[in-house]
């Protein structure tokens, strides 16, 4: 008697906006792990576009929009807010020196990269499809989680750390890290020019709980992993108001400073984050603001 086996399921990925060379480069990465990427312009029928547009996105295990392009178009919102009303893990790629995103898009995590930097969508789809499978786990196992209007206040791990690089990208660095490896030395990295003398890349563990710990244990794991890449400055970032915590911790070889979500968010919002973990590095140093 032979056995029949189950063809494992194909994901797919719904793509919103621009139908250039991010579009090509973001297909050519998905095919790369076997994600079937697919847009308005791949769908057919005889009902309302609308409706056809609502129907593929929930086929999506999750969205990417491409925001080169205006990203007012009602078209694009439409979409996006298709995929937000659907809980579906969702995030936009926008070109390195946009500005002037609408604040309805502020929420999304947003990565700022080239057509050509396969390595920021590589990173970006391994996240995406990191969510949707975890949000599939939670739906067979009966778990079910609303999701928020404001992700920076859930605390569940993978929204808190879709949060920070949504953060981190607002400031205008680069967010374009390898994806997290099995043993999740760190979360992503980023690459800052103005933090160019204390260390790039910048490597970001995030943390879901605030605990004693939760924080040394992640700080222990961010600095093996960074004695391992030879990297100089890690943050551990983790949930909270402003903290009574340690500032960080001196390693042989760098450093690691400890901020909550709130004093991130903070910093960036006032365009300080450069100013913030230069301070921090001073006082964790030299105990003192120099």
């Amino acid at each position: 008697m032979t056995g029949s086996t189950d063809k494992p399921r194909t994901r797919r990925c719904f793509i919103i906006g621009a139908h250039d060379a991010y579009e090509a480069a973001i297909r050519a990465e998905l095919s790369r792990v076997a994600v079937d990427g697919f847009t308005t312009w791949d769908i057919a029928g005889s009902r309302p576009l609308s409706g056809l547009i609502v129907d593929a996105i929930k086929r999506a295990d999750f969205v990417i929009a491409i925001l080169r392009a205006d990203p007012t178009r009602s078209s694009v919102l439409f979409e996006i807010g298709i995929a937000y009303a659907l809980g579906k893990p969702l995030a936009a790629v926008v070109p390195p020196g946009a500005e002037n995103l609408p604040a309805e898009l502020t929420d999304l995590q947003i990565v700022r990269a080239s057509p050509d930097d396969s390595e920021a969508f590589r990173f970006l789809i391994t996240q995406l499809s990191e969510a949707a499978a975890h949000s599939r786990k939670s739906r067979t196992s009966g778990n079910t989680t609303r999701r928020p209007s404001r992700p920076a206040r859930d605390l569940s791990g993978l929204w808190l750390e879709r949060t920070v690089q949504s953060a981190l990208a607002r400031s205008g660095v680069s967010v374009e890290a390898e994806a997290r490896t099995a043993n999740r030395g760190a979360d992503f990295a980023f690459w800052s020019a103005d933090l160019e003398s204390i260390g790039n890349p910048v490597l970001v563990e995030v943390k879901a709980s605030r605990s004693p710990s939760t924080i040394r244990d992640g700080a222990d794991q961010l600095a093996t992993y960074m004695e391992r890449t030879r990297a100089e400055l890690g943050l551990l970032i983790y949930p909270g108001p402003r903290a009574d915590t340690p500032v960080g911790r001196i390693l042989e070889r760098g450093l690691i400073l400890y901020f909550t979500i709130d004093e991130l968010i903070d910093a960036v919002d006032a365009g300080r984050l450069t100013d913030a973990v230069k301070e921090r590095r001073n006082r964790l140093v030299h105990g003192h603001l120099a």
